[in-house]
């Protein structure tokens, strides 16, 4: 095959997050030229399909698949017997993954009618032969290789939300990084911080008193700084690797004076008590990539938070994610932490996205 399907040249085609990976309509067509097979021919062509004309009786349930990983809409050329050879269509972009099967023949993309998996999935044949090519993408992407993941969570330590927390890390066999207020700190508290530092988890700096520290002076600063990590000390035996701004609030004084690497994330804005744990759910697979750092809040009450990882670590696991601590992000990548930089991912090469 050469590749070459309806809609491969565009510069403007769809980049889209699909489980934790980027996937443009090429490397989705890369993939399935692996995973067509005669089973997932439509009946009524299956005795010519060929491996050397794979995308042949394909063209619905590639669509439809196509339709759940970049969106747009999904619509039908009229073959003249009743039947519909099904493409994809967006804002600004156009491609048909199965267009090969036609040789020479030139379709006639314009003004064809709008296709409804509800209309097409009427037949089982066709919704199971659609299920099992999903299936089969799904394990490929598997196969490309374990991805990493450092979940972070601010606000803590407390003896109500982050014990929970823990307990679904350890259910799971998770780990991850958290961000301390050192006034939440108390003998009770301090235990709840020992066990997950015991657990594998990483502690970090998150300030003395949550404060926005953009405009604060640098000896203000240093002092924010400092006390929390003597708590932490205190804990662990050991100082924190990494610092998150309270609020995200940086200048160039808090860089020049904290001695730290600086820590964002990707968030669900889960520090607003009505966002829902499925909309948290949501937005963290939907932005979840390789070598990213999501940012969720474990402060008394987000029992919201508490529900979505319930769901997001078994799920990211399914798509081959490993959760791992920030410093085992930056350490198991070679990453070496740049000075001025604010890290959503390990791999991102702008000083802030």
């Amino acid at each position: 095959m050469s590749g070459r399907f309806m809609g491969w040249e565009q510069g403007n085609s769809p980049c889209v997050l699909y489980r934790g990976r980027e996937l443009t309509p090429q490397k989705l067509y890369t993939l399935l030229l692996k995973l067509w097979k005669r089973d997932t021919c439509a009946p009524r062509m299956r005795k010519d399909w060929t491996e050397e004309n794979p995308t042949l009786g394909q063209c619905s349930i590639t669509a439809f698949l196509a339709q759940d990983i970049f969106g747009g809409k999904v619509y039908g050329v009229p073959l003249g017997d009743g039947n519909f050879h099904c493409f994809n269509a967006g804002e600004g972009w156009r491609f048909d993954l199965t267009s090969e099967q036609f040789g020479a023949i030139i379709l006639s993309y314009e003004n064809a009618p709008e296709q409804f998996r509800e209309a097409h999935f009427a037949k089982e044949e066709k919704r199971l032969r659609y299920e099992a090519l999903k299936a089969s993408l799904h394990a490929a992407l598997r196969e490309m290789g374990e991805m990493r993941i450092a979940l972070t969570f601010d606000d803590g330590p407390n003896t109500s939300i982050t014990p929970q927390v823990l307990d679904i890390l350890k259910e799971n066999g998770a780990v991850a990084s958290f961000f301390l207020i050192a006034r939440n700190i108390d003998e009770s508290s301090a235990q709840v911080a020992r066990r997950a530092w015991e657990m594998g988890c990483e502690i970090n700096n998150h300030s003395l008193t949550h404060s926005h520290m953009g405009a604060m002076t640098a000896e203000e600063i240093r002092r924010e700084v400092a006390d929390c990590t003597e708590k932490i000390v205190e804990i662990t035996g050991a100082p924190p690797r990494f610092f998150r701004p309270p609020y995200i609030d940086v200048s160039p004084t808090l860089f020049d004076a904290v001695d730290l690497t600086f820590i964002c994330g990707v968030g669900c804005q889960d520090w607003i008590m009505d966002v829902s744990a499925q909309e948290r759910i949501d937005t963290i697979l939907r932005t979840a990539r390789d070598g990213g750092i999501v940012l969720l809040h474990d402060m008394p009450g987000n029992v919201n938070t508490v529900e979505a990882v319930k769901t997001v670590i078994p799920e990211l696991k399914a798509w081959g994610f490993r959760f791992v601590t920030c410093g085992q992000l930056f350490d198991e990548t070679a990453t070496r932490p740049v000075r001025g930089r604010l890290y959503s991912s390990v791999y991102q090469t702008a000083d802030r996205i």
